[in-house]
């Protein structure tokens, strides 16, 4: 089992941070849909709408997580690595286009009641 984190850049040099557990390729038309149906609960397509039909991006991988049994819970490591890359690019301000992070997986991770 395998996650990657990618990253969408656009060419007016917004971008957004994301992960997924699918291929590449089904994530990539998972948003190709989303921005076709003009999906505004999608932020890729949210931007995309917001900024014209010719806005074109990127796809870039990021970072590969491969499962790793002395990790614990993988989801939950990726969706720490996710958060990580979003605060370093700052990805929910600014350029970026992620509209939320959660300290959530940090604090599943040390067993709080969340």
């Amino acid at each position: 089992m395998r996650f990657d984190l990618f990253s969408y850049v656009w060419k007016c040099a917004s971008f957004y941070i994301g992960m997924t557990q699918r291929t590449l390729r089904e994530c990539v038309k998972e948003h190709i849909y989303a921005i076709n149906k003009e999906d505004e609960n999608n932020a890729l397509a949210k931007h995309i709408i917001d900024k014209g039909t010719t806005h074109s991006f990127k796809f870039l991988v990021i970072e590969l997580i491969y499962r790793n049994v002395r990790l614990g819970n993988q989801k939950n490591y990726t969706e720490q690595r996710e958060i990580r890359w979003i605060l370093r690019l700052q990805a929910e301000k600014g350029s970026g286009i992620n509209d939320r992070v959660s300290l959530k997986p940090f604090l599943v991770a040390r067993n709080f009641k969340h």
